[in-house]
């Protein structure tokens, strides 16, 4: 406002002088120095009680003429320039509260009536209306409200065009005398003003929106002083300044303040609450307007209150002190319901025109007060972690190879350096060259690439580095650390550092049992998977070929059985050994199970190297095993496959190889066979077989055939044999000899065995349900059902209780070399049966290796000669010989003797001559099935 008047002093003929709330002439124009007769640089700036006395008497007369009207006559002293002439003197005032300043406009009066007032008359008036007008920027108009209660605006100023837009003949009047530029949402309280000054005739101040020519809103603030003219009409001069500006800056003031995120509230030098917005009002829970005009003070508690009471009381006579720009001070508050709060409160200090306000910024730390516990909290369980951690807490920086070896050196170690390095934190953060002192140049590599590569991706830190400590023990550190950027474009790693000692230790363990054997130390088939690829490379650069060798310890079960399977295991080392001798460092020697072992052999350029191999394996056995006190005549058979003309990959090559050893296996002890497409194809027929057969096992296709063994005294079947028959839904009755030798390979043979005996039982249930004769009915078992005699036991007695049989019903028949495999064992389960009341037989006699003193103790009571002895009794004397020597032993044993596959009459004849007990053959039967043995049942054959 001081810049408008300022402007305007400068252009209007009349005399100007403002005078602020504090009494300081803030403005007088040259006009006004000439009529008052002063000097302005003796006034302007001054507070009247300051200026000398003739001027400040001056001053004095104006603002007394103030106090009593708005408008009158001076008469200037005597002894001022002017003095003896009259002025006329119209007084406005502008602005609110401390804003507010008193506007003295000054006129000479004519020598003609220097003393007399002016007459009353509209005339008049609107000529000192004009000279306000001129003297005045902004809106300046006269107001009359007539006696009959209209109200008209008889004069406006020039300066309506420029605040409005509009010209003073445009401006509008509503009918109940309002201005038609107003905003809508002001008229209603402007006229009231208007009517409540008319009644008690007291000067108002307003402000209010007027909306311009071209729809903009402006706001307008000013005074109006009413006087009553003689004729009864009430006149307003009414002076309105354009305050858009300062307005727009209080809204964006408030908007700011009611959008702080922290409290804001000011007060006076009593403590006062002048302002405060709502953050403020929300730390206190109170609402703003009960805020408004208390004391700062209680806010606080009590004990603090007064003591900050009397440090603002200090500080106002003083200076200095408190917390006023002392920066973020902490304190506890009081919120409504009595609670205190923790704020962190700034004060900061605004003195205008000798009055004090104080600025003060308050924040709620609650949060932060907890959000700082927590984190105490935490720092006190991680130092308690990182003091019982077992291991160091580190942190490293990135730095110059020049500076330290490994690329990085410690800025923090905690305490488990001693135990984990045997140094103290303080020595391994001082000097670079302790812990590099601790590891070997390979190792120091180690961890740079590894800081780099960290480095580079941004990726944390894992790595393992062998150290030894001061002490001299060395031990397995793993480094684990997460990088950040730090200034100059360095890395700062925070982590840890454990002891992996015996880690690393189980994790070599791990490793070696993944890919060796832990019984002979050879590698095992991972290890041979794992290493083919890189010696199928260097035989594809070498153009050479690479040999796999399957090899199998010839009757080696026989020692296991024999001796015991801890001698069984050193055997099994010492050919391990001689196997890794013989390979070196050009082969690879591996164990694949049991008595299997795999020979990769890289580098051959044809046949002839690969049985120089072979040949080398033959006589790498020629000398015997030694275990203890027994020596072992070893031979190994071996199956040969090629690279690349038998397979491609490991696996294949394997599988030929092992296809390959079964064949050799079959020619006799040290055996080699290599592998052909032919060899291939039977394998994958015995492959496709085994599958068929367990496919039949589960659709239960396997049913007995029954032989009848004929009486050789009176021609009366004693009994029936069953015989294994695949009953199929595509080919029909599958011949043994197709599937036995590949069920015996593969393990299958014990579940065959079971559903044949079931089957059995079934029939014999069947016939002794239709009334026929009795017999005994033998039924094979395999030597794997021998060795496991729990499992054998429990499936003779469910088909006995499944099939409602007495054990006289079932004969067993187990072969000698399953007899004699495990003798005490064999006679284990025999004598088991024998209680059952089961009797049992040897089958196929003469093709094993029996002991007469080891038959002796079997509780067994007959003996079945084998086919191929029979076949020649009639034109062979050995065989012959060797029947009678049976017969004869079986007589001195009290065993009776049953010949099978008699097919002739000659046959039949010999044995029957020897004493032989009983015979089955063709010559009597074929094998048949359950339905057709109820036609043989009580028949007597010729014989």
């Amino acid at each position: 406002m001081a810049e408008i008047f300022q402007a305007a002093g400068v252009v209007v003929s009349v005399g100007l002088v403002v005078i602020d709330d504090a009494q300081t002439v803030t403005l007088i124009n040259p006009q006004a120095a000439r009529l008052l007769g002063v000097d302005p640089a003796r006034v302007l700036g001054h507070q009247i009680a300051d200026l000398p006395d003739t001027e400040r008497d001056l001053f004095t007369l104006m603002t007394r003429l103030d106090g009593e009207k708005a408008r009158g006559t001076v008469t200037l002293p005597a002894s001022s320039g002017g003095g003896g002439q009259v002025l006329e003197v119209s007084i406005q005032t502008q602005g609110l509260g401390s804003d507010a300043v008193r506007v003295f406009s000054l006129r000479r009066f004519g020598p003609a009536d220097p003393v007399e007032a002016p007459s009353s008359g509209w005339a008049e008036a609107e000529d000192r209306l004009g000279m306000i007008a001129t003297g005045l920027p902004g809106l300046v108009f006269h107001r009359v409200m007539r006696s009959t209660g209209q109200i008209d605006y008889p004069f406006f100023s020039g300066g309506v065009q420029d605040a409005l837009g509009y010209a003073p003949a445009d401006m509008r009047v509503t009918p109940d005398g309002c201005l038609g530029c107003l905003h809508w949402a002001d008229r209603d309280d402007y006229m009231d003003r208007i009517r409540r000054s008319a009644v008690d005739l007291t000067p108002y101040s307003e402000t209010v929106r007027a909306v311009t020519r071209d729809g903009r809103v402006r706001w307008l603030s000013g005074t109006a002083r009413p006087e009553r003219m003689e004729n009864g009409d009430i006149r307003w001069d009414c002076v309105l300044i354009d305050v858009s500006d300062r307005m727009l800056a209080e809204q964006r003031l408030s908007m700011i303040m009611d959008h702080a995120a922290d409290g804001i509230l000011t007060f006076d030098d009593l403590g006062t609450i002048e302002l405060i917005n709502a953050a403020a009002a929300r730390v206190f829970d109170l609402s703003p307007g009960a805020l408004q005009g208390q004391s700062v003070f209680s806010l606080m508690p009590d004990h603090q209150a007064e003591e900050h009471r009397q440090a603002l009381a200090r500080h106002n006579e003083l200076g200095g002190g408190w917390i006023i720009g002392a920066g973020p001070h902490e304190m506890d508050v009081c919120r409504s319901d009595g609670r205190l709060i923790p704020v962190e409160l700034t004060v900061s200090e605004v003195v205008s025109d000798g009055h004090r306000t104080f600025i003060a910024v308050v924040r709620d730390i609650t949060r932060r007060r907890e959000t700082e516990a927590r984190l105490h909290a935490s720092e006190h369980r991680l130092l308690s972690i990182t003091g019982n951690l077992q291991g160091m807490v580190f942190q490293i920086l990135s730095v110059p190879e020049e500076t330290a070896a490994c690329g990085a050196v410690f800025t923090y170690a905690s305490d488990g350096c001693r135990d984990l390095l045997g140094v103290l934190p303080t020595d391994l953060t001082a000097d670079p060259q302790v812990f590099t002192g601790l590891m070997d140049l390979a190792q120091c590599q180690t961890l740079r690439q590894a800081l780099a590569q960290s480095a580079d991706r941004m990726d944390p830190l894992e790595l393992d580095l062998y150290l030894r400590a001061r002490s001299g023990i060395g031990h397995w550190v793993r480094f684990l650390g997460t990088p950040r950027a730090v200034e100059a474009g360095r890395l700062i790693w925070d982590g840890v550092a454990l002891d992996v000692t015996d880690r690393k230790r189980v994790e070599d363990e791990l490793t070696f049992l993944a890919y060796y054997d832990p019984l002979t130390r050879l590698g095992n088939r991972a290890l041979f998977l794992d290493r083919f690829p890189g010696t199928r490379a260097d035989a594809d650069r070498s153009r050479s070929m690479v040999g796999v060798l399957m090899l199998g310890v010839d009757r080696f079960t026989m020692i296991n059985t024999t001796c015991g399977h801890d001698v069984g295991d050193q055997v099994l080392r010492q050919v391990a050994g001689r196997l890794q001798a013989l390979a070196g460092q050009e082969m690879l020697a591996c164990r694949t199970g049991g008595d299997q072992f795999l020979l990769l052999v890289p580098g051959l350029r044809d046949r002839d190297a690969l049985l120089a191999v072979i040949a080398r394996i033959s006589e790498a056995f020629i000398s015997p095993v030694s275990v203890g006190p027994s020596e072992f005549d070893l031979s190994v058979s071996a199956g040969v496959s090629m690279y690349p003309q038998d397979g491609l990959d490991a696996d294949t090559l394997i599988r030929h190889a092992e296809a390959a050893l079964h064949r050799a296996k079959g020619q006799g002890p040290g055996g080699v066979e290599i592998y052909t497409e032919a060899l291939g194809r039977r394998a994958s027929q015995m492959l496709t077989m085994r599958q068929k057969i367990r496919r039949g096992l589960d659709a239960g296709q396997f049913i007995a055939h029954f032989q009848p063994k004929v009486q050789t005294a009176t021609g009366q079947i004693v009994g029936l044999e069953a015989l294994a028959r695949w009953q199929t839904v595509d080919r029909g009755m599958v011949p043994p000899s197709e599937f036995i030798e590949i069920a015996e390979d593969y393990g299958l043979i014990d579940a065959i065995c079971q559903q044949v005996m079931q089957d059995s039982c079934r029939w014999i249930r069947h016939w002794q349900d239709r009334g026929l004769p009795t017999v005994p009915v033998a039924v094979n078992i395999s030597g794997r059902q021998f060795q496991n005699s729990r499992q054998l036991m429990a499936g003779i007695r469910t088909a006995l209780e499944t099939w409602r049989l007495l054990p006289a019903a079932l004969e067993l028949e187990l072969t000698e070399t399953s007899a004699m495999a495990d003798p005490a064992q064999a006679i284990s389960v025999v004598t088991q049966l024998k209680d059952m009341g089961i009797i049992c037989a040897i089958d196929d006699f003469g093709t094993g290796y029996s002991s007469l003193s080891v038959l002796r103790r079997f509780p067994i009571q007959h003996l079945k000669i084998d086919r191929s002895f029979i076949h020649g009794v009639s034109d062979s004397g050995e065989d012959a010989a060797i029947v009678r020597a049976v017969i004869a032993m079986a007589r001195a044993l009290g065993l009776s003797v049953v010949a099978e596959g008699i097919e002739t009459r000659a046959q039949w004849d010999f044995l029957r001559g020897e004493g032989c007990d009983q015979g089955q053959g063709y010559l009597f039967s074929r094998p048949v099935c359950g339905d057709a043995v109820a036609s043989l049942l009580g028949q007597v054959l010729p014989l």
